[in-house]
């Protein structure tokens, strides 16, 4: 677990370096549908469908050594289908993620996207502009 968090730290670091306040419309759209409601029970919220809310999850300070460890683990599992630019790839670039997207519903669906694809509006709006499935990269604990 605590591995885990290191990894959505990091990423969640990552993202934030490129963060601006550019949405694409089909973000846009999902935000305007997803619900405030539920979170690890199911139903969709704003931390999407997984074991993670803000309530139990926070990404913390911003720490250096975090973010280039994430920034590794980008470039190997993540840049082929992302920029972390708002140029738009297999899927969508990351500038402004963090700011559309709270920590916890992006160590949701990078951790397990199914259910998020599944289940979330956000999630499903992204596949449907995408028409590809982020797919899952089997991140452990260890590995994290």
């Amino acid at each position: 677990m605590k591995k885990l968090k290191f990894l959505a730290m990091a990423m969640v670091a990552v993202m934030a370096i490129s963060c601006g306040d550019d949405k694409k419309s089909g973000e846009e759209s999902a935000d305007a549908t997803a619900t405030e409601a539920g979170g690890a029970s199911g139903e969709a919220s704003k931390d999407g469908i997984g074991k993670y809310t803000s309530e139990n999850f926070t990404a913390g300070d911003f720490d250096a050594a975090v973010a280039a460890h994430g920034k590794e683990i980008a470039e190997v599992k993540c840049t082929s289908c992302h920029n972390y630019d708002d140029v738009r790839k297999v899927g969508p670039g990351w500038k402004g993620v963090t700011d559309r997207r709270t920590a916890a519903w992006i160590l949701n669906f990078i951790s397990d996207p199914q259910p998020m694809i599944e289940n979330d509006p956000q999630a499903k709006a992204l596949f449907e502009e995408y028409l590809t499935p982020m797919p899952n990269q089997n991140l452990t604990e260890d590995e994290s």
